[in-house]
């Protein structure tokens, strides 16, 4: 990895001030001190995702493809009003309208299977931007000379013949 992108990441990580010690996923969100993550509302020009900017940007991210979920699967919307409260609703101008909500206080108002779809949604949009990113690094050449005629003639391409990084001979290799 380049050393310039894990300084980068380590001082963001330093700069959560975060006990990792405590570390559950509820205690590290609660971290951030922020309720709704975001939300998303379709109109008929356009569908549109609002994002908690005090959230880190990993949470961020993920919240966008959490809404992106509930707009590609096409899930059932709610009346944000009904979700996020009057106050909250005219602060954000979204009153009178459906859509999704996420955060930690609004779980028990929601479609539980909805949200669990979402997530394994995202789950699995991160695991092919993983494998994607994995093969792009094994198809770059090498910056080891003495190791390219090794690597050169690997077949990283073929994802049936790849299984933990090894060769699959048709045996399983999982313990």
């Amino acid at each position: 990895m380049n050393k310039a992108v894990e300084n980068r990441v380590r001082n963001a990580i330093a700069n959560l001030e975060y006990d990792f010690a405590a570390f559950q996923i509820t205690h590290f969100l609660e971290h951030f001190k922020t309720d709704l993550y975001g939300l998303c509302y379709p109109l008929s020009e356009a569908d549109y995702i609002i994002i908690n900017a005090s959230l880190h940007r990993v949470h961020q991210l993920h919240t966008v493809l959490h809404e992106v979920a509930h707009l590609h699967l096409n899930h059932a919307h709610v009346d944000l009003r009904g979700v996020l409260g009057e106050t909250l609703s005219q602060q954000l101008n979204v009153l009178g309208k459906v859509g999704h909500v996420r955060g930690t206080d609004y779980g028990s108002r929601l479609n539980q299977q909805q949200e669990e779809e979402s997530e394994e949604f995202v789950r699995l949009i991160r695991r092919e931007i993983a494998e994607a990113r994995r093969l792009h690094e094994l198809h770059t050449p090498t910056s080891i000379p003495e190791i390219e005629v090794i690597t050169a003639g690997l077949d990283f391409t073929r994802k049936d013949r790849w299984r933990c990084g090894c060769r699959s001979s048709g045996r399983s290799t999982a313990t």
